[in-house]
């Protein structure tokens, strides 16, 4: 049986991206949760927190999967296109309206600021050890972009993110898939 918080924040989750986040409040999270607002309130002091927490646990769920990558994929690009694609499956999957969505990524950029950066450091630290391991067995070849495989790896995280949060869900796996075969052909 999931602890309240994670009852708490599973339905909160499912709210935002149902609703988007300024339709969604404290009241209809604890409809979904089956859980007391003054629950809530205590766990959560408010909505922008709850909203917080739910972006935070994405974060480091995403993060403790980074890992599964390298083991599922042997090709770095291969490794790199599932991550990246991996990272927006959210988006992709469980986000349809295209009003919700820019309303999710706008709560995200006010609230989630400097977590957003973190995890795109992260990410971006993740893909930089894929190139550099993808130099070691001569499947990258960075020598011909004058970047470093951290500077790369940053590019190239920023630029998939700019991709998901604008482009629409087809339009967006396209681009990606097709940004890694850029990156595979000019760097191979």
């Amino acid at each position: 049986m999931p602890s309240t918080t994670q009852t708490i924040l599973d339905a909160a989750r499912d709210c935002f991206f149902r609703h988007g986040y300024s339709a969604t409040n404290i009241s209809m999270i604890s409809r979904y949760a089956e859980i007391s607002r003054v629950t809530i309130h205590k766990q959560f002091s408010n909505k922008e927190v709850l909203f917080r927490e739910v972006c935070l646990r994405h974060h480091q769920e995403m993060q403790a999967n980074l890992p599964s990558f390298k083991a599922q994929y042997k090709d770095t690009w291969s490794t790199l296109e599932a991550m990246l694609l991996d990272w927006a499956k959210p988006i992709f999957e469980e986000i349809s309206d295209s009003v919700v969505l820019q309303d999710i990524v706008q709560a995200a950029n006010k609230y989630c600021v400097d977590a957003m950066a973190a995890h795109i450091e992260v990410l971006s630290q993740f893909v930089g050890e894929l190139l550099r391991e993808g130099e070691r067995t001569g499947q990258v070849d960075l020598s011909r972009c004058g970047l470093s495989e951290l500077q790369l790896g940053s590019n190239l995280v920023l630029c998939a993110k700019g991709v998901f949060t604008t482009a629409t869900t087809k339009q967006a796996r396209e681009t990606v898939s097709n940004m890694v075969k850029l990156y595979r052909a000019a760097l191979t």
